[in-house]
């Protein structure tokens, strides 16, 4: 067997154990394979691919930056670097790297992933430019329809309706669609839409937290308390580490003067990511509200200092050194 034949064989091996879901057998066929033939840049390609699946995302990043430099590593290396980027939130990095695949390969995929790495990067011209021409190359792609729809800002909350009515005709199936279109509807207050939007999300995505959020914020919004709180609770037996889902939960309970459970759930929600500004001000303003001021000053300092720029933060940061003055 020549070394083409052998490549072709261990690249068919490791197919097969991940269609039978054996990613890890994938991932051991796959590195033995470019220990033997370093010099192939597809080994390091699929490699890097099939590490972003295991979620791997730092082996999938140097496996791309190896197949960067070797024959037929070009384009699918510049997607997995990109991916594997995107992945560890170094957005700006992933952008240039999704470009330099474009460049390579100006294909519906490549520019799908870099408009999604310019919108999280809050590049949104850019974005849209690159869904513009998935939908020039394909006009009926769902995904960009999507993407069009989560770049719309809460005062074009119609203009994401309409584009999401277009994902969902496309894919009447779409659990992202309904999901989105959930949040327009209910930040439109057209409650008893988004509420069936939400529950068609949850009937094709049984396991998404965020369908659960949701639709017990819509719930709450509703006045039906009972039920939104079962939602809530939901989100958070699915994943106890939703740092988003722990925060709802606590505010909701803070709203219903529950405050033994808000201070559960808002430590749970800081716990799961002690980085979100947004939990530590919510907490904050929680302990201040509690006359807890010295607390209260703790977390809202921290709050401002991973994000200098929230005004919300501020002025409660503002009231507690007022109020200890």
């Amino acid at each position: 067997m020549n070394m083409s034949d052998w490549i072709t064989e261990q690249i068919k091996k490791a197919w097969s154990c991940n269609k039978q879901g054996d990613i890890d057998g994938a991932i051991r066929i796959l590195n033995c394979a470019t220990k033997q033939e370093p010099g192939d840049g597809f080994l390091w390609v699929l490699l890097g691919n099939m590490q972003l699946e295991k979620g791997l995302t730092k082996d999938a990043e140097l496996s791309a930056r190896i197949a960067l430099s070797k024959p037929g590593g070009l384009p699918n290396a510049y997607r997995v670097l990109g991916r594997s980027l995107r992945m560890q939130a170094q957005n700006l990095e992933a952008v240039e790297a999704f470009k330099c695949a474009t460049k390579l390969d100006p294909c519906v995929l490549t520019f799908i992933y870099l408009a999604d790495a310019q919108r999280v990067c809050e590049n949104l011209v850019e974005a849209e430019a690159a869904l513009r021409e998935v939908l020039r190359i394909d006009p009926e792609n769902e995904e960009a329809f999507l993407q069009l729809a989560m770049l719309c800002t809460k005062e074009e909350d119609e203009k994401a309706v309409a584009y999401l009515e277009k994902v969902i005709s496309l894919d009447p199936d779409c659990a992202d669609a309904y999901l989105e279109m959930g949040q327009r509807l209910l930040s439109l207050q057209l409650l008893e839409e988004a509420a069936a939007s939400l529950r068609k999300a949850i009937s094709l995505a049984s396991d998404d937290v965020w369908c659960y959020m949701y639709l017990g914020l819509v719930l709450q919004e509703m006045g039906l308390i009972d039920d939104a709180e079962k939602e809530l609770r939901k989100a958070v037996e699915i994943d106890p580490d939703h740092s988003a889902a722990q925060m709802v939960l606590a505010n909701f309970y803070k709203g219903r003067n529950r405050n033994d459970e808000a201070e559960v759930h808002y430590r749970l929600s800081i716990d799961a990511w002690p980085d979100d500004s947004v939990a530590l001000r919510c907490f904050a303003n929680f302990l201040f509200s509690q006359d807890r001021t010295e607390e209260a000053k703790v977390y809202a300092e921290k709050a401002i200092s991973i994000d200098p720029d929230d005004g919300k933060t501020r002025r409660l940061l503002k009231d507690i050194m007022e109020e200890r003055i």
